[in-house]
């Protein structure tokens, strides 16, 4: 039943990437839940070797059923119809199996098939019959490469205060590992540098050299491909984000693209406290150093 070439149909791609903590899960949510597009379940995610099987059956079993729940536990949704970010199959397809191949962003590797993957992609929009939305961060470590070989690509760049994220990317490794000072999330090309640095440096390192290397990769692909979509305004109006997406499909491929569910009016946002913990207060000093 996996079908090996698709159809010829040409369906909307599109790529949603960020900082870590900066909003790209709340935003995979709200598109795959408004937008009439497909989207990688947590069922569907068990095929990432078979992922039209993965579609059939979650079909068969879910439904129409979508994510109903904006709710998530630092990238990870809850209920068999939560959004995946299907890292096993982008790991497998970009040839990622170590710690140094997530180093290299924007560089020529000729042992990715890139054709081979483009048919894949538009097998998987045949099983669902229309777009796909993605959630991967590793469309920014070969962004030029998406660009061309995926239909009709658009790349959804949240943005999030720096402060925010470097102070929730704390919260991420004490949470997931007791300490501060062990590595949690993306890694950007110079990881190398900061890992022997401490917790602070390599925190405010971690979000100033990702925002840069993103910046840089962006502006390697026509401006009119990528939208920057600010978390707070995300926030603020839903409807407001969800309508500047469509407008831009219709703008750059003609292609009017459909709604699924009304989003909500707003999201609750937490107002940043001021730091009260030591650990807080050296991130905020190292990343007003490191900027």
């Amino acid at each position: 039943l996996e079908q090996p070439e698709p159809s010829g149909a040409d369906y909307p791609t599109l790529f949603i990437f960020g900082l870590p903590r900066s909003g790209t899960t709340l935003t995979y949510q709200l598109f795959a839940q408004c937008l009439d597009l497909g989207y990688v379940n947590n069922l569907i995610a068990r095929f990432w070797l078979a992922p039209q099987h993965g579609v059939t059956l979650s079909r068969a079993v879910l439904g129409s059923l979508s994510e109903t729940s904006f709710h998530s536990d630092y990238g990870k949704t809850q209920g068999p119809s939560g959004p995946h970010e299907f890292a096993y199959f982008w790991q497998h397809w970009l040839k990622i199996n170590d710690v140094e191949d997530m180093l290299i962003f924007n560089q020529p590797n000729p042992a990715i098939d890139w054709d081979r993957l483009g048919r894949t992609v538009r097998c998987v929009q045949d099983a669902f019959k229309k777009g796909v939305v993605f959630k991967t961060m590793y469309s920014a470590n070969h962004i030029r490469a998406f660009a061309e070989n995926f239909a009709m690509p658009l790349f959804i760049y949240v943005e999030r205060d720096p402060i925010d994220v470097a102070l929730s990317i704390l919260s991420a490794r004490n949470k997931y590992y007791g300490r501060s000072d062990v590595w949690w999330a993306t890694h950007p090309p110079d990881y190398q540098d900061l890992a022997g640095l401490p917790f602070d440096e390599q925190i405010a390192g971690q979000v100033h050299s990702l925002k840069r290397t993103y910046e840089d990769a962006i502006e390697l692909i026509p401006s009119e491909l990528v939208i920057r979509l600010s978390y707070s305004k995300l926030c603020d109006s839903p409807p407001a984000a969800l309508a500047q997406v469509k407008e831009r499909y219709s703008k750059v491929y003609g292609f009017s693209l459909g709604a699924y569910l009304d989003p909500p009016n707003r999201f609750e946002t937490r107002k940043r406290d001021k730091p009260i913990s030591d650990e807080e207060h050296a991130i905020v000093e190292a990343m007003e150093i490191w900027k």
